[in-house]
């Protein structure tokens, strides 16, 4: 799901409006500190299960990976948008941290020790995003035949998801930024017709920043979608942003 949280917290100091940060694609390494921006915006109060989301959002991001490598007209990305060191008050709370020990490092598979234990503040990250095509949240297209009636998954169409920026990051461009990048590498470097993705609609801020960047409800998703998925009372809708047509 695309979204950006509408939590504030008080009295935290703002990442100064200037170039002292960057977007770039993010490596492995980065991966446990990206997990620790999406767990604290989208999951600021999950205390006992935070070491579990965690590692559940670096497996995500690494599965991401291996299906680019098994199918090779499929595209995966993650692109991070990092502070330098100088420019991230070590004293802010942007997370809560891991609170990972040592041996839990000892039980975990080789591929999720690489970056273990960097949360938001030592890894650097303030924001990240992801965009694939595997359209796996994408509806699909109804195709008919003679006879039947059947469903394909739609091709040419990039999906954005976890859009996330840190509370003491915000209003400094880092999620336009993100999302022209994200943009950039759908449009541009993969030659998608178009971009989608996911937000709730009481999201005010997100609304905003997508509706301003050109994008525009589709449709809304199915009702027994957010009783399955354990959010009866939060129905998404998706948004779409067609490619410019000099870059299609």
């Amino acid at each position: 799901m695309a979204s950006l949280s509408t939590e504030l917290p008080a009295a935290l100091p703002s990442l100064a409006p200037s170039q002292c940060w960057g977007v770039r694609p993010a490596t492995r390494s980065d991966y446990w500190a990206i997990a620790d921006v999406h767990c604290g915006v989208f999951y600021p109060e999950a205390h006992i299960m935070g070491c579990l989301l965690r590692m559940d959002r670096v497996f995500a991001l690494q599965m991401g990976e291996h299906f680019e490598k098994l199918d090779n007209e499929e595209r995966f990305c993650c692109l991070m948008a990092d502070a330098e060191p100088a420019a991230i008050d070590p004293l802010a709370p942007l997370s809560r941290g891991l609170g990972l020990t040592p041996w839990v490092k000892r039980v975990l598979p080789a591929a999720l020790q690489d970056g273990f234990g960097s949360d938001a503040v030592s890894g650097g990250a303030v924001g990240s995003v992801v965009i694939d095509t595997l359209a796996e949240h994408i509806p699909p297209r109804r195709v008919v035949l003679p006879g039947q009636v059947g469903f394909t998954r739609r091709r040419g169409l990039a999906y954005l998801s976890n859009l996330a920026v840190v509370a003491t990051a915000r209003r400094s461009g880092v999620a336009r930024r993100l999302l022209r990048e994200a943009e950039r590498v759908a449009f541009t470097d993969w030659g998608c017709r178009a971009l989608a993705l996911h937000v709730d609609p009481d999201n005010t801020p997100a609304c905003a920043l997508y509706k301003n960047a050109g994008y525009r409800v589709a449709a809304a998703e199915p009702r027994w979608v957010p009783w399955l998925q354990g959010r009866p009372n939060v129905r998404l809708v998706l948004m779409m942003k067609v490619a410019p047509r000099r870059k299609r």
